[in-house]
């Protein structure tokens, strides 16, 4: 890594429109060191940019969560302001973020670092209205399914199961959002295949995303219709 935040006050770049676009990355876990988790999230939960050297970037959410990628400022801002639409899969940053960037996320910086973050809160940004269809569960261990159904805009953010990363989803809803009674819960469907379907449906402007017969379990337990 060359360069240093120290030598140079750092390059900002704001979000100034909504965008339903599904980005996919490793971000560091919180208060570990070396810890990183895989979390899918839309474009539009992106607060700001920033050039921490020449070879590494930056993307700080609006909770706070600061991803360091090894992508130059201009080609950062270029992939996620400018994306190809033509693959229909979202933006995929797995590898270009995560254990690739080593001590970067030591940089992290706290959320009173953004510039602008008084002008990002004067207005709401314009959110899809896909609501989706599938059956959760609401505990990790216990898997009672029961079909629910969600609005996109009311998603925070979604990741690997921590224990069944090839074949769950979490998800976790904004505050004060629920469905089914569950703030979070947990879906039968690979992050990677869900991130995809919603992408897809976002890019065709459908209404709604029944994802039921693919997220229906093959021995459900006290599954809710």
């Amino acid at each position: 890594m060359t360069g240093g935040l120290s030598s140079k006050l750092p390059k900002v770049f704001s979000m100034g429109n909504a965008d339903g676009l599904i980005i996919t990355a490793n971000a560091p876990l919180e208060g570990a060191s070396g810890g990183w988790r895989q979390m899918a999230f839309k474009a539009s939960t992106i607060d700001f940019l920033f050039e921490i050297d020449k070879d590494i970037s930056a993307m700080t959410l609006k909770n706070g969560v600061t991803i360091p990628v090894v992508m130059g400022f201009e080609r950062l801002k270029k992939t996620v302001y400018e994306p190809d639409m033509s693959t229909g899969n979202g933006i995929d940053l797995t590898l270009v973020t995560g254990k690739v960037v080593g001590d970067v996320q030591t940089l992290r910086l706290a959320k009173k670092f953004n510039p602008v973050a008084a002008d990002a809160e004067k207005s709401a940004r314009e959110e899809s209205n896909l609501e989706l269809v599938l059956f959760a569960h609401g505990k990790p261990v216990d898997r009672e399914f029961r079909r629910i159904r969600v609005k996109q805009k009311d998603i925070n953010y979604f990741e690997a199961h921590a224990d069944r990363r090839e074949t769950e989803t979490f998800v976790q809803l904004r505050s004060g959002a629920e469905a089914g009674g569950m703030s979070a819960f947990y879906v039968a469907m690979p992050l990677d295949h869900f991130t995809h379907y919603m992408n897809q449906a976002l890019r065709d402007g459908d209404a709604v995303l029944d994802l039921s017969d693919r997220t229906r379990p093959a021995n459900p337990k006290g599954m809710t219709l």
